[in-house]
């Protein structure tokens, strides 16, 4: 389950049966059993916040991409919550926690390690529904074309010529990389 489906999930627990976008939500999900998945977070319905984690915003879904999402359903995503939360950048949130003044309707958007897509496609998203985020970034990355470790691991999953990956030492023994769901 990825993060945002947890979360989604989350707020889903939050807001009880019977919200009115909950089938909305459901189809945004993918179908999960949203009943079996409440039990699972009722202990949302007493923390004060709710935090979103991204990676990746692309056009296209790329299988190769961690945790990515595509636009379009990014965009999705940030219509519901512009329309039915709270959303606070981290510090505003901080600050409403140190005065306990936060709705319980509340999230904050977080990206991690400030991928360049996070600019060219959530960036407009965001602005268009006047949503704060935070990004924080792998500074060591600003400006180069040095790869983070799992983007490396990755693109030589996506680019391997080999049909088996052998790796005796951490007994992994002809796994087949014949196809993209075996790659990932």
């Amino acid at each position: 389950m990825t993060y945002l489906k947890q979360h989604l999930l989350g707020a889903l627990g939050l807001l009880g049966a019977g919200f009115p976008l909950e089938k909305q939500l459901q189809a945004l999900l993918g179908g999960w059993r949203l009943n079996a998945a409440r039990s699972k977070i009722q202990r949302r319905r007493v923390m004060p916040l709710l935090i979103l984690n991204y990676h990746r915003v692309l056009q296209l879904e790329d299988p190769f991409a961690i945790d990515a999402i595509t636009t379009r359903e990014f965009e999705a995503q940030i219509k519901i919550l512009h329309k039915h939360f709270q959303v606070l950048s981290l510090p505003e949130a901080v600050q409403s926690l140190k005065n306990d003044a936060i709705d319980r309707y509340t999230v904050c958007i977080t990206f991690d390690d400030g991928y360049q897509d996070n600019f060219e496609y959530a960036f407009p998203i965001l602005a268009k529904y006047n949503v704060p985020a935070t990004i924080f970034l792998t500074t060591n990355f600003i400006n180069s074309d040095k790869l983070l470790w799992h983007d490396k691991v990755l693109r030589a999953f996506k680019n391997a010529q080999n049909k088996t990956l052998n790796v005796p030492d951490l007994s992994i023994d002809n796994v087949s990389l014949n196809s993209i769901q075996y790659r990932r």
